[in-house]
């Protein structure tokens, strides 16, 4: 045990316990899930039905045109790359909260990425003040976007260069600091505008203390965490991360847990220690940010299965949490009348357990709007 550390022994009963409540993954919100994408600080979305099915995970009462109203119609979400250049929805009252705690976090120095793109400092400082000024609250397509700034710079090879760049390489600088966001898709195009005038709001606020509440947030809805894990979500140094969460002392309290050393918050820690797990599963979708910030926690995964959970390229399953455990692994097929699921448990599950699995078939069916069915094996090591 770790001097001057609280020891938590009871880790499978209470840690999963206080991270399903903290998570809206038991009880659920009730068609709240602007307050779902806010305590998870964002919800992954370059798989957009994935970030649906979060939602549903935590969600009751929820439906895909919820969400649309909210991103394309209501605006009290946005999409745009957030964290390690991943896309994202936010609360779009909170977009100026990360766009803050990104400039404080001292992140890859834009000019410099850009010379990945054979661009040199004074054409990439033209590039981002060009997307700057070039979208507004109109949507306009990638296309659009390439040739008013390939004007607005008179340099034409930036025309190429975002057309042609896969994942949107060369406008993830200008995402992250808070002039580029996602509009409505015209057909199979995706569109562009400049956050500010599309959400009517923009508020700065001091870096500094905008990572430090973004670190609070973090704690208190996936701790106890090291300084690694959230390094590792937010894309910054070790030495960064470690900093930060000594910035963080008096508000915190060390935990060993199972031997590792791990941060809590000083005002959660009652609660964990008084947490107790209901018999629960949850079907959660890929790249869910319950399984991928348990990359370097591996105590609620059976490690013989990890390669099934965290894939290569960093692929992360869509899994079967029973219990706040990662217990198998789940696929669905969709057609216009029926959901097909596969579903891989690690071990022979219980019967109580496939009682649930049919319940949480049964919502992804409502969702769907069709029919379901559920094919079951269990994993052999």
């Amino acid at each position: 045990m770790f001097k001057g550390c609280i020891e938590i022994r009871t880790v499978p009963e209470r840690i999963p316990g206080w991270r399903l409540s903290r998570q809206y993954l038991l009880p659920r919100a009730c068609l709240d899930f602007g307050a779902v994408v806010s305590r998870l600080l964002g919800v992954q979305c370059q798989v957009m039905s994935a970030a649906e099915l979060a939602l549903l995970a935590r969600t009751d009462g929820i439906s895909k045109e919820h969400v649309r109203t909210a991103l394309w119609e209501k605006r009290t979400l946005v999409k745009t790359w957030a964290m390690r250049g991943t896309l994202y929805l936010l609360r779009a009252d909170e977009l100026p909260l990360f766009v803050a705690a990104r400039h404080a976090a001292n992140h890859r120095e834009p000019t410099k990425y850009f010379e990945y793109f054979g661009l040199n400092r004074s054409q990439a400082d033209r590039f981002l003040d060009a997307v700057r000024h070039v979208l507004s609250d109109e949507p306009i397509t990638r296309e659009a976007l390439a040739s008013a700034v390939a004007r607005h710079t008179q340099v034409r090879e930036l025309e190429s260069i975002i057309i042609g760049s896969r994942w949107g390489g060369p406008l993830k600088p200008s995402a992250l600091r808070g002039d580029l966001c996602f509009g409505p898709n015209r057909g199979r195009n995706v569109t562009f505008v400049r956050p500010s005038a599309w959400l009517g709001r923009s508020v700065e606020q001091e870096p500094e203390s905008a990572l430090r509440e973004i670190c609070r947030r973090y704690l208190s809805c996936f701790g106890p965490v090291a300084p690694k894990q959230f390094a590792r979500w937010w894309d910054i140094s070790m030495q960064r991360a470690t900093t930060l969460f000594d910035s963080l002392s008096e508000e915190t309290k060390e935990v060993d847990i199972a031997g590792r050393r791990c941060v809590v918050l000083k005002r959660d820690l009652q609660h964990i220690l008084d947490s107790e797990t209901e018999s629960t599963v949850r079907l959660l979708p890929l790249f869910d940010a319950y399984t991928f910030n348990l990359v370097r926690e591996h105590s609620l995964i059976p490690a013989e299965h990890l390669g099934r959970v965290f894939r290569a390229q960093g692929w992360i399953s869509a899994v079967v949490l029973v219990n706040g455990c990662v217990m198998g692994t789940w696929e669905h097929t969709n057609t216009h009348t029926h959901t097909a699921i596969a579903v891989s448990m690690f071990q022979k599950p219980e019967s109580w357990i496939i009682d649930m699995l049919s319940v949480e078939a049964e919502r992804l069916a409502d969702f769907m709007g069709c029919r379901t069915s559920i094919r079951m094996e269990v994993l052999s090591c």
